[in-house]
């Protein structure tokens, strides 16, 4: 085990034992941040509660997104954790999935009703993150979910626009052609 985790575990554990201390609730994120599903599982269960907005103004679900922790997002979610809790800067936790490239936390999130077109930082879906960084796996997660190809960020670029500027002309075409088949009219 890495030391950083070590170290979050310790500090998280040490919170959440002295039950005394109004950073008590830190020790959700922090547990959630290093993946540790066995003691958020005892965490939930004595009550600890997982829309709590805390440490630089994140939650235990965005903390397990961030980092990569599915199993933890699952049991978040499961636990009553909002799927589309905006943090404060707006982004929710499917945001900083797609932004990290964690397909499995996205579709997690997408299997618990996360909204695709809730706009983040700067106006930017979970889609136009996902673009802009080049994670030609969650692009499709989010697309085969529906999300909508057409809309535009604060800036007034949709989500091919931005990963054409970047350079992913994969992810542009994979863009384009999903745009083409919802532009078919029905029969």
């Amino acid at each position: 085990m890495r030391l950083k985790t070590m170290l979050m575990l310790a500090t998280a554990a040490s919170l959440w034992l002295c039950g005394c201390s109004p950073e008590a609730d830190d020790a959700i994120v922090l547990t959630s941040a290093a993946g540790d599903v066995v003691t958020l599982q005892e965490m939930l269960a004595d009550g600890a509660d997982p829309n709590t907005l805390v440490i630089r103004r994140e939650t235990a679900l965005s903390a397990a997104a961030r980092n990569g922790h599915a199993n933890a997002a699952r049991v978040l979610l499961e636990a009553g954790a909002d799927a589309d809790l905006r943090l404060d800067h707006g982004d929710t936790a499917l945001h900083l999935a797609a932004e990290s490239g964690h397909a499995l936390v996205v579709s997690v999130l997408l299997e618990a009703g996360a909204d695709t077109a809730l706009p983040g930082r700067d106006g930017n879906t979970a889609l136009m993150v996902a673009a802009a960084n080049g994670h030609a796996v969650v692009v499709q997660h989010l697309l085969a979910s529906g999300a909508d190809t057409g809309i535009r960020n604060d800036a007034g670029r949709t989500a091919a626009e931005i990963a054409a500027e970047r350079e992913h002309v994969g992810i542009v075409r994979q863009l384009e052609d999903a745009a083409a088949r919802t532009d078919v009219p029905a029969p």
